[in-house]
This record gives C-alpha cells, sequence and structure tokens, in this order.
C-alpha cells in the first residue's frame, strides 16, 4: 500500500471520526459504504476531520509511529516521538499531510 494512501485512510482513524471506509476497484468503484452524503464532487466520498497526520519509520530498526494534531510540526514530532518508543532509532517522516477543511 502506497503512503499517500495509508494516510487517506489513517487520518480519519487517528483523529476519531466514527464510520467504515472501503476502498472498491474496477465496476463498482466510486461507490462507498461510508459517504458524507451531499452532492458534487466529493458525494459519496467519506468525510475526514480536520487536522493532521503523520506516520514515522525506521527501516533500519523496524521502528514505526503515527502522529496527528492541529498542525504538521506537531504531526510529525508526535510521530516521531512513537516511532522511538517502539524501538526506532533513525526515525523519518515516511509521510504526512493535514486536512484543512475537515
Amino acid at each position: 500500500m502506497r503512503a499517500g494512501v495509508l494516510i487517506a485512510l489513517m487520518i480519519p482513524l487517528a483523529l476519531g471520526a466514527g464510520g467504515v471506509a472501503t476502498a472498491q476497484t474496477g465496476a463498482g468503484a466510486g461507490a462507498s459504504s461510508a459517504t458524507s452524503g451531499g452532492e458534487g464532487a466529493n458525494a459519496g466520498l467519506p468525510a475526514l476531520p480536520k487536522g493532521c497526520a503523520a506516520i514515522a519509520i525506521d527501516a533500519a530498526k523496524g521502528g514505526e509511529g503515527n502522529g496527528t494534531g492541529a498542525t504538521l510540526a506537531e504531526a510529525e514530532r508526535s510521530a516521531i516521538e512513537q516511532c522511538k518508543q517502539s524501538g526506532g532509532v533513525n526515525c523519518t517522516i515516511e509521510t504526512s499531510d493535514c486536512n484543512p477543511d475537515g
């Protein structure tokens, strides 16, 4: 799974969104069991909460962590701390992003 897709799935879970999103491919793609309602370009997509999320890893030592926060810096700092707590030494941010609209 690509990191960009992973963070898109992680943000609603990490920030406490209620509901479940599913990914589909093929002829049924575009239909989702977790929808925000509404119409237009975002119809049928899950509503994501406002905030930032980050994933940090240490590939050599196996550490990993994820973090959330009101700012990107806060989320990345939290991910690095969690990575180090899980055994990482040289933890680096794998991916991070924010949803300003919530």
